[in-house]
């Protein structure tokens, strides 16, 4: 990457976070069709990019062996002036890393969230993309760290529920599955999509607006994320969610959720990514050797 990418200098691109599951990358399609519509919103070139994209993330985690990790894949604005619009084709590069996910036990035990003192501005472009300006998830997440918790649970600018620092929030309500509209702030992330596709027809499913406290009167909720899964939330500040356990619905959609991403029956390393050992936060451990290709975007990227 240049000095000069504005990537660097003013966090003007975007980025993807894929689970890699014995080599593979499920619902790779999904992300990078996130990814070319986040693009266009932005103004950056995406015009036929998107098989592209997909061949640099594939030809990361080829080279790097991984079979068991994560794969990132980033999108800048590439060189120019602060304020100028883009031009030419956006800087692409896909990093593959072993580790990063989560194990099987962090499902069993669960995650304990507090509410961040970052808000979601509900009326930002942001908050429909996964912006590489993600400071205030990233100190959403490290207020939660300091609390002991594995999770931020982030307010709108009206107080209302938004989602987690990193992960999209889902509550059962009345035998509801129940999950904040995307017009509260909230991304609109690949996990949630499989998660709505997996309860229509299942359960009855609401997006709606919702605040602290339809959350704490809820019979049991979860978090979803690429790398998490379907993780049970189980507290927030201290307070139980629901009996404070993973329930019935939850369980069920994780199993449901797994079969999706092929990573049932996998056993061993397959069923969760090692998570980084001390302090409880549920923080994904940090890979280790790994492989990068880069090139500039569009249908002639190098590789």
């Amino acid at each position: 990457m240049p000095l000069g990418d504005r990537g660097f200098w003013h966090g003007f691109g975007l980025f993807e976070t894929v689970r890699v599951v014995g080599g593979r990358l499920p619902f790779l399609e999904r992300h990078v069709e996130r990814l070319r519509r986040s693009a266009l919103l932005l103004g950056l070139s995406a015009d036929g990019a998107g098989e592209r994209w997909a061949y640099l993330a594939r030809e990361a985690v080829r080279r790097g062996g991984v079979e068991d990790g994560t794969l990132r894949l980033a999108l800048t604005a590439g060189e120019g002036g602060a304020f100028s619009r883009p031009a030419g084709r956006p800087t692409v590069v896909a990093l593959a890393v072993p580790g990063g996910g989560y194990a099987e036990e962090a499902a069993e035990r669960g995650w304990r969230a507090v509410v961040a003192r970052v808000r979601r501005d509900s009326t930002s472009l942001l908050a429909a993309v996964k912006s590489l300006s993600y400071l205030p998830s990233v100190l959403a997440r490290l207020e939660a760290g300091a609390a002991g918790a594995d999770e931020a649970l982030v307010l709108n600018e009206r107080g209302e529920l938004a989602e987690g620092a990193a992960a999209n929030l889902f509550f059962v309500r009345g035998g509801c599955l129940c999950t904040p509209d995307l017009a509260c702030g909230v991304l609109p992330g690949v996990t949630r999509s499989v998660v709505l596709e997996e309860a229509r027809g299942w359960l009855p499913v609401e997006e709606g607006r919702y605040g602290l406290a339809d959350l704490m009167t809820a019979e049991e909720a979860f978090f979803t994320s690429a790398l998490a899964g379907v993780m049970p939330l189980l507290a927030v500040g201290g307070q139980p969610v629901g009996e404070g356990r993973p329930g019935p619905v939850t369980r069920e959609m994780r199993r449901r959720y797994l079969r999706r991403a092929g990573i049932t029956g996998r056993g061993g390393a397959g069923t969760g990514i090692p998570a980084q050992g001390g302090g409880g936060t549920g923080v994904p451990a940090q890979g280790g050797a790994g492989a990068g290709v880069s090139g500039r975007g569009g249908a002639g990227a190098g590789g």
